[in-house]
């Protein structure tokens, strides 16, 4: 039997996942198709990007985001509970990554060596 009100409780994540507008033709956001696991780009100024569970699946996880000059930067981050019985995690990417310069970045969320879905997307302008 399954339980409804988890994937209840997870579409208020993928509500706040989905306030992000999204870049054109880029995907800035991901749900799996379980409703279990969503990330993205939840904020352009400053860049943040989100990771929401419907569960304590894992508690710790890489993130990896590549510039536009190819060069690929990994970094663990911890899994804190977030409201509705969900998990979360929310980062600044200027606090914890380099700016590799104007162009689109690719952003990766992984957990156990795997990657946890397709990266996503944005892109930092010229000023």
């Amino acid at each position: 039997m399954l339980i409804r009100t988890i994937p209840a409780a997870l579409l208020v994540g993928a509500a706040l996942l989905a306030g992000a507008a999204p870049e054109a033709s880029a995907r800035s956001t991901y749900c799996s198709q379980t409703g279990d696991v969503c990330y993205g780009v939840v904020s352009r100024s400053p860049v943040r990007l989100r990771i929401t569970t419907a569960a304590a699946f894992f508690r710790r996880y890489t993130l990896c985001v590549t510039g536009p000059d190819g060069k690929r930067d990994c970094r663990r981050f911890r899994m804190q509970a977030a409201p509705h019985g969900l998990r979360r995690s929310t980062v600044r990417w200027s606090r914890n990554f380099p700016n590799r310069g104007h162009g689109t970045y690719r952003v990766r969320w992984r957990s156990g060596g795997s990657p946890l879905g397709p990266a996503v997307t944005f892109r930092r302008r010229a000023a």
